[in-house]
Parts: C-alpha cells; sequence; structure tokens
C-alpha cells in the first residue's frame, strides 16, 4: 500500500499549500481580509477533523475501499468546481468538503500502515507523510507557474484532476482487510469514555503541531511582506523551504535504529522551542531561514505521533489516531484564525510572536507524554515495547 498511500499523500501536500500558496490572489478576488483568510485556512482544518471522525468510524468497515473511493472523489469534485469569481461563502463550502474527504481518507492510510507494520509502523508513516511534504514543497511552485499564465483556480482544478486520477487508482490498488478490534485481558472491550484521558498530552502535541504549521504555510506571505517588508516571492518561497525542513526531519527516521517513541517527540518539541527563541531574538531573519529551522525540528513529530498512539493504544487503535488526528485539525482551526485575528488588530509582527505560545504548550505535552511512559515503565516494563526503525 506504500506506493498508493504515497502518491495520494503527494496530492495532499499541494491541497494543503493552495490557500497559502494563492493567499494575494485570492485575498483580491474573494475582498477577504487576513481574518478571512485564516477562517478559510480555519474550515479546512474543520472539515478535515469531521472526515477524521468519520474515517475512525468507517475504517473498520468491510468495504474500505468503496470508502475511500466516494471520499477522494469528493476532494476532487469540490476541488474542479470552484471558479475564480464565487462569494467567500462559497469558496468556504468548497474548501468544507475538500477538507472532509481529506481527513477521511487520510484515517484510513494512518490505520492502514498502524495495523499492517505495527512496531514498524514510525518508519512506514515516516515514507508516507515524506510524501505530503515532498508535496507541499513543490505546490507553491507549481501555482506559481500557473499564476504566470492562468487564475488562480486553475491550481485547484489542477490538483483536484490528480486526486480524481488517485481515485480511479484505488479501484484496484491493495487494501489491507480491517481488523478486528482487541479485547483487554479480562474479555471486555476498553471503555471509549476512559480513552481520552490518557490521550490527551498527545492529543495536545496534534493540536499544536498541525495549528503551527496551518500558520506558517497560511501567512508566510503577509508575514514576509508586512512584518519583514520582503517580497510576496520570498513568502512562497518561505513555504516550500519549511517543507524541506520537515521533509529532512522525517527522512532522519529512516536513519535510525533501535527504541523511537516518546522521546522523540520530546527532543523536537525542545528544539523547536529553542528555534522559536532565536528567531525572536535575532529578529528580522530572512523568513526561508526561519522556517526551514522550524521545519526541521518538527520534521519527524507527526508521523512519531500517529505511529506512537497507535503502537500504545493497540486495543483501540483507530479510535486513538482518530481523536488524537481530530485535535490536530482542531488546531489547524483555531490558531490559525487567533493568528489571523491578531495580524489585523496589532499587525503580522505581533501575530508572529504569539506563536511562541503554542511552542511552549507543545513542548509540555511532549514532556508529559515521556513521563508519563516512564512511568509505565516503572510499573510495567513489559507493558509496552519501543517502536522500531529497523527496515520494513
Amino acid at each position: 500500500m506504500l506506493p498508493f498511500g504515497s502518491t495520494y499523500l503527494f496530492a495532499f501536500g499541494i491541497l494543503l499549500v493552495l490557500i497559502g500558496a494563492n493567499q494575494a490572489e485570492l485575498a483580491n478576488s474573494l475582498h477577504i481580509d487576513l481574518a478571512q483568510t485564516g477562517f478559510l485556512t480555519a474550515m479546512l482544518s474543520t472539515g478535515l477533523g469531521l472526515g477524521i471522525l468519520t474515517g475512525g468510524k468507517l475504517v473498520g468497515h468491510r468495504r474500505r475501499r468503496a470508502i475511500f473511493v466516494v471520499f477522494s472523489s469528493l476532494i476532487g469534485v469540490s476541488l474542479l468546481s470552484v471558479q475564480e469569481v464565487m462569494s467567500f461563502e462559497r469558496a468556504v463550502a468548497h474548501i468544507f468538503f475538500v477538507g472532509v474527504g481529506s481527513g477521511t481518507c487520510m484515517t484510513f492510510l494512518n490505520t492502514m500502515a498502524s495495523e499492517n507494520y505495527h512496531e514498524r509502523a514510525a518508519r512506514a508513516l515516516a515514507i508516507l507523510h515524506a510524501s505530503v511534504t515532498i508535496g507541499a514543497i513543490t505546490g507553491p511552485f507549481i501555482v506559481r507557474w500557473i499564476l504566470q499564465q492562468h487564475p488562480w483556480s486553475t491550481s485547484f482544478h489542477f490538483t483536484g484532476l490528480l486526486i480524481l486520477l488517485i481515485s480511479l487508482w484505488a479501484t484496484v490498488a491493495n487494501f489491507p482487510d480491517a481488523q478486528p478490534a482487541q479485547q483487554s485481558q479480562n474479555g471486555e472491550p476498553h471503555n471509549p469514555i476512559r480513552l481520552f484521558p490518557a490521550l490527551l498530552p498527545l492529543a495536545c502535541i496534534g493540536l499544536c503541531y498541525v495549528g503551527i504549521e496551518t500558520v506558517i504555510i497560511t501567512f508566510a506571505v503577509p508575514f514576509a511582506s508586512d512584518a519583514l517588508e520582503q517580497s510576496t516571492l520570498h513568502g512562497q518561497a518561505g513555504i516550500s523551504i519549511y517543507w524541506v525542513g520537515i521533509l529532512l526531519g522525517r527522512l532522519s527516521i529512516l536513519t535510525l535504529r533501535g527504541e523511537f517513541g516518546s522521546r522523540a517527540l520530546l527532543l523536537s518539541a525542545a528544539a523547536a522551542v529553542t528555534c522559536c527563541l532565536g528567531a525572536f531574538v535575532l529578529h528580522p531573519l530572512p523568513i526561508e531561514l526561519t522556517t526551514f529551522a522550524i521545519g526541521l525540528c518538527l520534521g519527524s513529530t507527526y508521523p512519531v505521533l500517529i505511529a506512537y498512539t497507535g503502537h500504545t493504544f493497540a486495543h483501540r487503535r483507530a479510535r486513538a489516531i482518530s481523536l488524537v488526528s481530530f485535535c490536530g485539525s482542531l488546531g489547524g482551526f483555531t490558531i490559525p484564525w487567533l493568528t489571523g485575528y491578531i495580524g489585523d488588530v496589532q499587525g503580522m509582527s505581533t501575530a508572529g510572536f504569539s506563536m511562541f505560545i503554542w511552542f511552549l504548550m507543545l513542548a509540555t505535552a511532549a514532556f508529559l507524554t515521556h513521563r508519563a511512559k516512564l512511568k509505565r515503565l516503572a510499573t510495567d516494563p513489559l507493558s509496552t515495547s519501543p517502536l522500531s526503525t529497523d527496515p520494513l
């Protein structure tokens, strides 16, 4: 499933940067300000969150292939029907349905990778999510090339057509059958109501990570022009360079051997906080340098987060992954909207400085996650085995 999943996630990476790379053209065409731009991105995250919850429910269905085809087709049709002249409300609807389809498909791929590769899931997910990164790196360049000859809506149509072609591939691709839910030792299913408190630190990591990422890819262009007095090209390059850092961080997982889990989450978060502090102290820095450094620090975070969640909560794998992913979408909704609001009221410089709050929350949640793991090991050394990054 890795070739198919990687191709789909490459297209998803392009999709993620469409709003940010077209920010100036969208603002002029739809007559929207920064807060509304943030809301547009927030609606993508809202749709993703709903799709993730939907995917968590449907991923156990025996007709996985048909469900994936339906929701990937929803993405393609929603993007292909975007028009250059339309209302802001209609744009919100298009982006929302794109998010619903994307969240469902993403949950299917994350869960199937965790099921198929077990303790080696971190490596498989690193490969899959590296494809997202490659798509996001090339996305701004594709958008810029299209904008030189066509209206901004053409980049949405191009991405929609690509996803529809992948949807056709899904009709013949390998889709592993759903696995039955595991039982607890006393034979009773684990209580889903008690699942979320145990997941809370991991959910917070997802919320902060996706929120930070969404802010960078949405507001890099206005931050470069308003706060740093650089050109739009610098902002678009900052988006691509951010994803280069993410890619290098994710590929680093493939070079490691042995234990890889909560410690990696803690080290990534600590490095990101240090990077953020450095950017504040040395402000202003070229936006490309700042976004690259943040991407490099956080590159391994998301695939390790998903793999560690699925491994730690194997008895409720699909539900646990969907809850953590949903909280990531919640961060993708609230954090860019708040950042856009601050940018409208106080300026993009203040909006940029406000991001330090989310970096601190990310580091705190990673610390709590690692401490919880150490407590489990102290109580029962056999309660959880480390994730492996040995070759697949």
